[in-house]
């Protein structure tokens, strides 16, 4: 009986524990991981010999006058709903996460860079047509960065290093487009 006990309790504890961190790596409002969730699942992950894919960033292009204009609710609303169309759009092998604010991390595994750019512009497109109102009235929109496993890197560090300049030189080069400055080809 005693050891019935134990063992029922030792399993109570593994269940609270296995709740408590599947808390703590996810996001509150979009059910997505979070920044823990990334760290304790995605870079190891891209340690592994065997991995290979895209690793993208996605920043949502004047959030701040969504929030704004209509309320951090809305706002709330259409992270969210962002959120449920990435998880939607990308092939289910995705690791769909928020990153924090109105920033969100893909890692798509065995894709290749047509692939990527295609699966962006299916995200491009779903975001116009769920979000049409927010797109007229704000220039609401995403930006993207993008890197490859194992070209760009294999750890972490170096691969965000270089997906968030990726990603910061793709929205300088958006707004340059929007004032009339023209495209330069990278």
């Amino acid at each position: 009986r005693e050891v019935l006990c134990v063992l029922a309790n030792i399993s109570r504890q593994h269940e609270e524990l296995s709740k408590v961190t599947m808390v703590a790596q996810t996001d509150a409002l979009t059910g997505l991981a979070n920044r823990r969730g990334i760290q304790e699942q995605l870079e190891p992950l891209l340690l592994t010999d065997s991995v290979t894919g895209a690793l993208l960033i996605m920043d949502l292009d004047n959030f701040k006058q969504v929030n704004d204009k209509f309320g951090h609710q809305a706002g709330d609303t259409v992270l969210a709903a962002f959120a449920d169309m990435l998880v939607e759009t990308l092939p289910e092998t995705s690791f769909v996460s928020r990153y924090g604010g109105d920033e969100f991390v893909v890692f798509l595994p065995n894709v290749t860079k047509q692939e990527t750019c295609g699966l962006a512009g299916k995200v491009k497109e779903q975001l116009a047509k769920q979000f049409p109102l927010f797109v007229k009235t704000c220039q609401f929109g995403v930006s993207l960065g993008s890197v490859f496993v194992p070209e760009d890197g294999k750890d972490w560090d170096t691969l965000f290093k270089k997906v968030d300049e990726t990603l910061y030189e793709n929205k300088r080069q958006s707004k340059m487009e929007q004032h009339g400055e023209g495209k330069t080809e990278k």
